[in-house]
């Protein structure tokens, strides 16, 4: 399956599943954060168990992470963000700090603003790094 193709059925199913009173934005915020907080813990539950008892069923985890990527996805949507460009800009950070050896926060980009600007362009560069979106 393709990002996109992902991307489209979250937005379909959410709206499918969606009641009259849910339109209220700040009530479609709650669900979806507190859902991916709790779609998180199960993942967490799961490793602590793994590491507790020495015992992971993969498939459980898979399912789990599958819950955390459909908020993330449904989250980023509702900001009109897309999968894609927040796995490229994720990359082009990590890239970044790995290239300069420094310490997660250390190696923070000197503004948030250098990441933040391409998108309002519907595009993202970093150096010679330059991503488009996918055409809808």
């Amino acid at each position: 399956m393709r990002v996109r193709e992902y991307e489209k059925f979250v937005k379909d199913f959410w709206t499918s599943r969606r009641v009259e009173d849910e339109s209220n934005e700040l009530r479609q915020k709650f669900i979806m954060t507190v859902g991916l907080g709790g779609e998180v813990g199960e993942v967490l539950e799961l490793l602590k168990k793994d590491v507790r008892d020495g015992k992971l069923d993969v498939d459980d985890l898979a399912l789990e992470l599958g819950d955390v990527l459909y908020y993330l996805v449904k989250i980023a949507d509702s900001h009109g963000l897309r999968l894609k460009d927040l796995m490229e800009r994720n990359k082009a950070k990590l890239e970044h700090r790995r290239k300069y050896g420094k310490a997660a926060k250390e190696g923070n980009f000197k503004s948030k603003k250098e990441l933040r600007e391409p998108f309002a362009a519907n595009a993202f560069s970093f150096g010679n790094y330059r991503a488009t979106p996918d055409p809808a």
